[in-house]
């Protein structure tokens, strides 16, 4: 996929990416899963 509408997608997605891989409460899902337990969400 290519074009206009291929990097129109990505200019929208990257920011929520960004967003989504420095939280907190992406550290803390993988931590809870690791350690089989349930996460507690901060919201972060």
């Amino acid at each position: 996929m290519t074009g206009p509408d291929w990097q129109a997608m990505m200019n929208r997605q990257l920011p929520t990416i960004d967003r989504l891989y420095g939280s907190k409460d992406l550290h803390e899902g993988a931590r809870a899963f690791a350690e089989r337990r349930d996460p507690v969400w901060q919201g972060k």
